[in-house]
């Protein structure tokens, strides 16, 4: 079975003015039959504003420490100083470089970590996860990244999440941040068979009441279930001995 993918362009406006976006529609193979139509009913595109659960501020001025700005290490194998600079960087050393910090999220939303990496360019970021923040921790992310800007996305199904950097060797972070993100797109897929026409070959108009519950004549929409349709004649002003509810003089 092939099935069409579907490119929409879409047009959001937003309090700066608004944004194209160019969406693909995938389906998925549960329930699809060969041989139909299928069509995007009731989509819906939400972006909500990020918020942010933590942006780095190093301090000048520290030279070495166990614990900096929420995050901590190992003394014993690891320490951290703060190089001054724009921005100010937070360098982990040590014979095993690493540092973590916990942070309390909402379980299920969307989370996106930013930070700049410099020094080492084989760095390991693994995020964690737990229901307590203290034990239970497990794997939610495992990556190695490179020097550069670089940005992460994970969606955590816990109450907590520990962030870990570590290396082989020093490395620096600048420019960290956290934000929490709630991104929704739903669409439902509606399956109609091939013939979409039935009385006097006007065509189904199945998105809003259901398959074979609401007739297109063009000019009104017909519901053959009370035999109705919902707006007069256009030509009733014509026809005044008649309803302005019928169908050829009927």
């Amino acid at each position: 079975m092939t099935l069409a993918l579907a490119w929409v362009s879409l047009t959001v406006t937003a309090p700066v003015g608004s944004v194209s976006i160019q969406a693909m529609f995938v389906p998925g193979n549960a329930g699809l039959v060969s041989g139909r139509v299928y069509v995007i009913d009731n989509m819906r595109f939400v972006r909500m504003t990020g918020v942010n659960f933590y942006t780095s501020t190093f301090e000048i001025g520290t030279i070495v420490a166990q614990n900096t700005d929420g995050w901590s290490t190992s003394w014993a194998t690891s320490y951290m100083n703060v190089l001054t600079g724009s921005p100010n960087k937070l360098r982990v050393a040590g014979e095993i470089p690493a540092i973590q910090r916990n942070f309390d999220v909402t379980p299920s939303d969307n989370y996106e970590l930013t930070y700049t990496q410099t020094e080492n360019n084989s760095v390991t970021l693994l995020v964690e996860q737990s229901s307590n923040g203290t034990s239970g921790w497990s794997t939610l992310l495992n990556t190695t990244s490179m020097n550069g800007t670089q940005t992460t996305n994970f969606t955590p199904t816990q109450a907590y999440v520990r962030v870990k950097y570590s290396g082989s060797a020093a490395f620096s972070l600048a420019n960290m941040t956290l934000v929490g993100t709630d991104t929704d797109t739903s669409y439902s897929l509606i399956a109609r068979g091939d013939y979409r026409y039935s009385f006097q070959g006007q065509e189904h108009d199945d998105e809003v009441k259901g398959a074979g519950n609401s007739i297109n004549f063009e000019y009104r929409m017909h519901d053959p279930r009370i035999g109705r349709f919902f707006a007069i004649d256009p030509l009733a002003k014509s026809f005044s001995e008649l309803t302005p509810y019928q169908f050829s003089s009927k």
